[in-house]
């Protein structure tokens, strides 16, 4: 950015310089006067270094007003930023939240099919148990009735013989 500016002094001053070039008379070749005039005393001009103050007065007022919006953009990246940032928080802490809800509903189901699982895993041992006790129960049974019929099969068998 300085270094444009500088450019633009540069080419600036060429002009002015090239423009001091052109006002001064061309000295064409004039026959000798006998008499000598009297030259009016002139300053030696000076070559002009510089701008001049209206210029300078510009340039500064440039230069703030560019500063000055370089500023505001900062301004505005930094705020943007930072809502940005803070979207993005609110968005980790909204997914977090649904994502702790998800987790409690899962963990109660399981409770829950845990609680019916246990349920029917007593109430199946219990059927289970009843059941075998039913089996020893009739086994029994069966073979109380099967010796009492051959106990009463022999005793027929020992009186008739």
């Amino acid at each position: 950015m300085e270094e444009i500016e500088e450019e633009i002094r540069k080419i600036q001053y060429e002009i002015e310089i090239m423009g001091n070039k052109e006002e001064e008379p061309k000295e064409e070749e004039e026959e000798p006067k006998l008499e000598p005039e009297p030259e009016p005393e002139q300053k030696p001009k000076k070559k002009k270094t510089g701008q001049s103050r209206e210029r300078m007065m510009e340039l500064h007022k440039i230069r703030s007003e560019k500063a000055q919006q370089k500023r505001q953009e900062r301004e505005e990246t930094k705020a943007k930023e930072e809502e940005i940032k803070r979207i993005q928080k609110e968005k980790l802490e909204y997914e977090f939240e649904e994502a702790k809800k998800i987790k409690e509903a899962i963990e109660a189901r399981k409770a829950k099919k845990k609680e019916i699982i246990e349920d029917d895993t007593e109430a199946i041992i219990k059927k289970e148990k009843e059941k075998k006790v039913l089996y020893k129960t009739a086994s029994r049974e069966i073979l109380k009735d099967k010796y009492l019929e051959e106990a009463k099969r022999r005793v027929m068998i020992d009186l008739f013989s």
